[in-house]
């Protein structure tokens, strides 16, 4: 008994150490990334209106501080989220994926939080990802994946035209259709709705925060990419709960 508490310990000891070195990976990618986008986009329009490959006008960007509170933040929640995934899969091949995936939204959720931007360069990949996974059967079965894949675009893409309608407003932007999606590539099609309520209670709570502030320190536009990897990561950990109460 003590044996396997001192494993154990140890397991999520240097499972935490893990998602430390992960924390301080994933805010550099979350820095840099942006930054060489924007580089690209403005040599492509460059080249476009015949103006060449030369960009003149970049705008200034300092080398990323991993010392900004902000940043230890991150990097002491990825290894704590990091911690509870193995101890709820154990040292198994579908931890790693789950580290995997739980990496990837910090990730997405730090860039739109920050840039208002989910960059397809991550979204599609970890949505083919999660469809090749779970053609194995590592999370769900490929049907289901595959489904979660469809239904996820197409709820929120439905939400995004159905507002605009109504409104003339957009109210959601196309990378948090991506999002919805990756996250049914992974979790399965019966993981969407969960994800959904917990996403839009989540944003409605930022949202109501942000009302109590005077209007000039309130965002303009409130990203819901990261309210989406919360309820997703959450759904997901909740699924094998919630299956067997069905």
């Amino acid at each position: 008994m003590i044996d396997w508490e001192f494993h154990s310990g140890l397991m999520l000891t240097g499972t935490g150490l893990l998602g430390l070195v992960a924390g301080q990976l994933l805010t550099h990618v979350a820095h840099q990334l942006p930054i060489s986008l924007e580089h690209q986009w403005q040599q492509e329009a460059r080249e476009v209106l015949g103006l060449g490959k030369e960009v003149t006008c970049l705008p200034k960007h300092g080398s990323h501080d991993t010392s900004r509170p902000r940043d230890w933040v991150v990097q002491i929640g990825c290894a704590a989220l990091s911690m509870v995934v193995v101890w709820q899969l154990g040292m198994t091949l579908q931890a790693l994926f789950a580290l995997l995936l739980t990496w990837w939204l910090i990730t997405l959720s730090l860039i739109d939080s920050e840039h208002h931007l989910l960059p397809d360069v991550l979204v599609i990949p970890g949505l083919w990802f999660g469809l090749i996974l779970n053609s194995f059967g590592v999370f769900t079965s490929l049907s289901e994946a595959l489904w979660g894949c469809v239904i996820g675009y197409v709820s929120l893409w439905s939400v995004f035209h159905l507002v605009k309608l109504c409104t003339g407003k957009e109210s959601l932007g196309a990378g948090d259709f991506k999002l919805l999606a990756l996250i049914g590539a992974w979790g399965g099609w019966n993981i969407v709705p969960l994800t959904l309520v917990l996403a839009l209670l989540s944003a409605l709570l930022a949202n109501v925060q942000y009302l109590l502030r005077p209007k000039s320190s309130r965002p303009a536009v409130v990203p819901f990419g990261p309210h989406l990897s919360i309820a997703g990561w959450l759904s997901l950990a909740l699924k094998p709960t919630l299956l067997h109460m069905m």
